[in-house]
């Protein structure tokens, strides 16, 4: 795969709702036309300023399955991911992280990579917050616990930080998402990433509210200079104050981005 961002594993609920093509179309229909508290943040890849506050908790298990089509070879990608995230103050986030990967290609021979991924661990810190606008940065150290030669890491710790900006206005929210990222590696991909994307959030009620996003990143492969962008939607139900269902969709806008991925996730707050 040319480019993802993909995350105790769901097969079942998998394998019906993300090979689902027409129910892919119809999610992403839904979206486009139409949550919860404000915040962005997943089934998009644009992060917002919220924290979980002092004491509290949540698991979140997501999954995301990218398909691709590089020079007639169709690829595809599952990454499933189990995060722990504690507010450690109530402007401070501190989140582990464990991935699990599975890679695979359909050309003659094709290959087939499944396993443990790069683990990470990482903090969110909301620094200024007053009349509707926030900032925030959130680091990120990725740990080389999944093996390179098989598709499923980096084979060297990679280090992120992200500057985000957070505007919210009645229903509505903006983000502003920069980032850098050094991106160790044995792949022989750039070390030096940097990348962009805003998202809007609507909320609806306590429970429901939608959000898109668009953005922009540094091409890993040395050998182009074309950056890879894409298009995002999600869509948050609130089933109650403890349990969050999140499902989105990712298409390309350029020929280095995977051409499709989906997007769910389930919060467990307490």
């Amino acid at each position: 795969m040319r480019h993802r961002h993909l995350p105790i594993s769901w097969c079942d609920v998998r394998n019906n709702l993300l090979n689902d093509g027409v129910g892919l179309a119809l999610l992403g229909t839904l979206l486009m036309l139409s949550v919860a508290p404000v915040n962005a943040g997943f089934p998009l890849s644009t992060e917002d300023t919220g924290t979980l506050g002092l004491g509290r908790s949540k698991i979140e298990l997501t999954i995301e399955r990218g398909t691709d089509r590089v020079q007639g070879v169709h690829e595809r990608g599952i990454v499933q991911e189990t995060a722990f995230v504690h507010g450690l103050l109530g402007n401070l986030n501190g989140a582990l992280t464990l991935p699990y990967r599975d890679v695979r290609s359909d050309e003659a021979g094709g290959t087939h990579a499944h396993g443990v991924s790069d683990a990470k661990l990482g903090v969110k810190w909301r620094y200024f917050e007053q009349q509707g606008l926030s900032l925030g940065l959130k680091s990120v150290l990725t740990l080389p616990t999944g093996t390179a030669a098989a598709q499923l890491g980096n084979g060297k710790a990679t280090q992120a930080v992200n500057a985000i900006t957070s505007y919210e206005s009645g229903p509505w929210e903006f983000d502003l998402d920069l980032g850098y990222k050094r991106n160790g590696n044995t792949l022989n991909q750039r070390e030096h990433l940097s990348s962009v994307s805003v998202a809007l959030v609507r909320n609806f009620d306590s429970r429901w509210k939608v959000m898109a996003d668009m953005g922009v990143a540094s091409n890993k492969n040395k050998v182009s200079n074309q950056a890879p962008v894409y298009l995002g939607a999600g869509l948050s139900f609130a089933m109650t104050k403890a349990v969050v269902l999140n499902l989105g969709v990712k298409q390309a806008l350029s020929s280095v981005e995977t051409d499709f991925t989906g997007l769910a996730g389930l919060e467990l707050h307490f």
